[in-house]
């Protein structure tokens, strides 16, 4: 038999999630409960109810920019809600709440679709939709729809695939692939043939391989990584499929030949850890029978539809993971109800989105582009609908097509500009093709253009650059990852790092170019994605993350070591992301506020591993968000729980400011660091206060903070201002009309700055009564974007004043007659200068 080499072995999948042990909420004892307590003085400002329950994190933004702030609440079935933050109200005006037919997975997002200078909200289904809806709740006629995926039916025909053979040729094209246990021969579907002859057909390109063979730019044409190829390849290790000892003929296995091979020194050992040449014993697959080894070295996204005729005739090979390329986006006629058009041999899989998307402009073309993490499978649900699934055909396997992928929509044209698969599989295996995790855009390498950072329930972490290619170095592999990716300068070394995390209870950092910073095993089930602060106020970030035991942990953001005073532990699981914001003033650090599974709102002190709790009794899988609701100064805290509910707390003890505020999951493109007391832009007190403006400009006044370490010496720039700060300052909600100045109107200002301190900007103010956003977003010199907004009205007092300089005159004499014609009547009437309306 072939002695695996251990260095082949995963060590992230080596692992388990032995403490995710919860038969009940309350089942931790309570000796290992911290008890401490500081007092936050949380206090329940109002609460209210929505249609259903809510699983994605909601989102703070003030639809009508007229100074009141609302929640909008992405409800699980078929509702989008908006409430109003400083009572509670539900919005009853206009068309909310916004109907859809779906269920949503995912947060809301805030984008000008029309470019009308107001806002509109984004929201993506679970059946592969991506609304757009006004402020006013109308939801618009067009909106994005994610492309069917073309494949072919797959056969019940079995094969056997040589163990020996396709593991260890799937080990030369990518380091992070699990081999297979010995015995030789495994029992797999047809489609690990095409996985197998996909790899194959790329000769042994190492681990750059999946860069080297995808082309540089892809307009219509998708390519299949590598990893995704050799996804099926991974699994089949841990569905405990029948092994079967020897050959069909009796004979040894390849295993076994190889393995003398190894102990003789031959080829077959030396392409084990990618050594770029192919098994001698698997030659004949690529060379033999006429098989032309050009035509497999072209193999990205294909596998084939039978494999006794791919070994015979390279003819009956067929592309079955193509993409559907028609105009039916912002149109109605391919949502996910429309009927399946059966073709021979082809199905169309049902496009589903269960993570949030993200926005931003990958190119630096000053278009922005909206990037789909997508899952591609029947929905079971759906299809027990025998009409439904007469349309598929009673041949098909509901779980034997899975993929994940992503669908990059150019937001200008409304077209797909690019799609990129990533991981197949079925749904009977251990791990599945299906993403869960929100893709994170950032810029990683300085050249001006976003990264894709996305992970998979397949375990891979993703670094595509913006057109789709994977970054040299990546896919790197881990467990089931659920959470999205963070991506921040955990270290303080001027250089971006991706933190990511899995079911497994493993947590690891990793620079731009796939080397591991460091790595943990917490061992419990981290579901949601990590947050970044400087926690205990020493002026270093710590990665912060809830774990399925229960587990509150903050980890020091240079080594992965514990902070001091945790983990923090709770009576029951924590399934939500954890806020970091101040909430006692004048206190070092931060507080990381979560829901557990025990019905506690816990408020953990960093500096002193204290917590205050409140008892709501309901469990959470959203974020808890924070902003001043109701302009007092104070922080809110919103939280919203699987029952529907919506809670307001107040914090009495917190001081606020906008660089407290956590408005959103994930407010702008990587920004997992709280920028409290650390890094970002915020309007000065007096810029954001609520008034009326007059007059031909609007002087913004903003302040940069950026308290990070300087830099060592030896990095460039080290020791140097951290900038520079690109800052743009808009009108948001404001279009040509209320500017009245020409068909280009200027609605913002830009400028750059090279330290942290106070500046101004002047933007010219709309001619017409409004309401507008006063929105300040600054890049500094690693790509990271920071955001601020406040709402101002223009015009709006001095237009009440033309009306009633208007209207008290005509009120005027209209009494006068009046008075005049009863006078005899009534001659005791009093003078208008007795009662003061005219002046002497």
């Amino acid at each position: 038999m072939f002695d695996w080499d251990k260095s082949v072995w995963n060590k992230f999948l080596q692992r388990q999630a032995t403490d995710d042990k919860h038969p009940k909420d309350a089942s931790v004892d309570e000796d290992v409960l911290d008890d401490d307590t500081c007092e936050v003085n949380l206090a329940l400002r109002w609460m209210t109810e929505v249609s259903s329950s809510v699983y994605a994190t909601p989102l703070i933004h003030d639809l009508y920019s007229d100074g009141h702030k609302d929640i909008i609440v992405p409800t699980f079935v078929h509702y989008l809600e908006a409430v109003d933050g400083e009572d509670g109200a539900r919005a009853a005006d206009g068309a909310w709440p916004v109907f859809h037919r779906s269920t949503m997975h995912t947060s809301p997002l805030v984008y000008d679709v029309d470019y009308d200078g107001v806002l509109d909200l984004l929201v993506a289904t679970y059946d592969g939709e991506i609304l757009a809806i006004r402020d006013t709740g109308e939801v618009r006629a067009e909106k994005l729809v994610v492309p069917r995926l073309r494949a072919a039916i797959l056969k019940a025909t079995r094969i056997f695939v040589q163990e020996g053979a396709c593991c260890r040729r799937m080990a030369a094209a990518t380091q992070h692939v699990r081999p297979a246990p010995a015995p030789a021969l495994v029992w797999v579907e047809l489609a690990v043939a095409g996985a197998l002859g996909q790899a194959m057909g790329h000769g042994a390109a190492g681990a750059g391989a999946t860069q080297q063979n995808v082309p540089a730019a892809r307009t219509n044409t998708q390519d299949l990584t590598e990893e995704g190829a050799a996804s099926f390849l991974d699994l089949f290790a841990e569905t405990g499929t029948e092994l079967q000892p020897e050959t069909e003929d009796g004979g040894d296995s390849w295993a076994e030949r190889d393995a003398g091979g190894a102990a003789g020194g031959g080829a077959a050992n030396s392409s084990l850890h990618g050594g770029g040449r192919v098994d001698e014993d698997a030659r004949h697959l690529i060379d033999g029978d006429g098989f032309d080894h050009d035509h497999v070295a072209s193999w990205h996204d294909r596998y084939i539809h039978n494999y006794e005729d791919y070994l015979a005739n390279e003819d009956a090979q067929v592309p079955p993971w193509e993409d559907e390329w028609r105009s039916e986006l912002w149109g109605d006629e391919a949502h996910f109800e429309a009927p399946h058009r059966r073709e021979d041999g082809w199905l169309r899989l049902d496009a589903h989105i269960m993570a949030t998307p993200a926005i931003g402009d990958l190119d630096g073309d000053g278009h922005d582009e909206l990037v789909v993490g997508v899952s591609w499978f029947f929905d079971r649900e759906y299809y027990e609908d025998p009409k439904h699934r007469r349309e598929l055909g009673a041949d098909v396997d509901l779980g034997g097509y899975v993929a994940a992928g992503v669908v990059v929509f150019d937001m200008r044209t409304r077209a797909v500009r690019w799609q990129q698969h990533l991981d197949l599989s079925t749904d009977g295996t251990a791990l599945k093709a299906y993403t869960y995790s929100a893709p994170t855009l950032a810029d990683l390498n300085g050249d001006g253009k976003l990264e894709v950072v996305i992970g998979t329930s397949m375990g891979y972490v993703y670094v595509l650059d913006s057109e789709g290619v994977a970054r040299e170095g990546w896919p790197v592999q881990m467990g089931d990852v659920q959470g999205q990716v963070a991506v921040a300068d955990i270290d303080s070394d001027g250089q971006m790092e991706l933190v990511a995390a899995d079911s497994r209870g493993n947590i690891a950092a990793f620079t731009p170019n796939a080397t591991e910073l460091w790595e943990r095993h917490v061992g419990s089930n981290i579901a949601q994605s990590v947050t970044v602060g400087d926690v205990d106020g020493d002026g270093a970030l710590e990665v912060v993350f809830g774990t399925t035991a229960g587990g509150v942990h903050a980890l020091r953001g240079a080594t992965g070591r514990d902070a001091p005073g945790f983990p923090f532990r709770t009576r029951g699981r924590i399934m939500a992301p954890v806020l970091l914001t101040p909430l006692v003033a004048g206190a070092p650090g931060l507080h990381l506020v979560v829901q557990s599974y025990d019905g506690h709102l816990y408020a953990i002190h960093g500096a002193t591993g204290c917590a205050d709790t409140v008892d709501i009794g309901e469990t959470a899988y959203a974020m808890v968000l924070a902003d001043d609701l109701d302009g007092d100064g104070r922080t809110d805290l919103v939280v919203v729980t699987m029952n529907g509910v919506v809670y307001c707390f107040e914090a009495a003890a917190s001081r606020f400011h906008s660089l407290h505020a956590w408005p959103a999951q994930v407010p702008v493109q990587g920004a997992f660091t709280a920028r409290a007391d650390w890094q970002g832009i915020a309007a000065t007190a007096d810029a954001r206060a609520p008034r009326d403006v007059r007059g031909q400009t609007l002087a913004v006044r903003f302040e940069i903070t950026d308290l990070r370490p300087p830099l060592p010496p030896a990095v460039p720039g080290g020791n140097d201002s951290r900038g520079p700060y690109h800052v743009a300052v808009m009108l948001q909600g404001v279009g040509e009309r209320e500017m009245n100045a020409g068909e280009a109107p200027v609605i913002g200002m830009t400028d750059t700055y090279y330290a942290p301190g106070t500046y101004q900007l002047d933007l010219p103010c709309p001619r017409t009564r409004t309401t507008s956003t006063v929105h300040l977003r600054m890049r500094d010199g690693q790509g990271q974007v920071f955001e601020d907004a406040f709402a101002l009205s223009f015009h709006l007092h001095y237009h009440r004043l033309l009306k009633w300089l208007v209207a008290v005159p005509f009120m005027a004499c209209a009494v006068a007659l009046l008075a005049a014609g009863a006078e005899e009547a009534r001659p005791a009437l009093p003078s208008f200068r007795r009662l003061g309306m005219l002046s002497p």
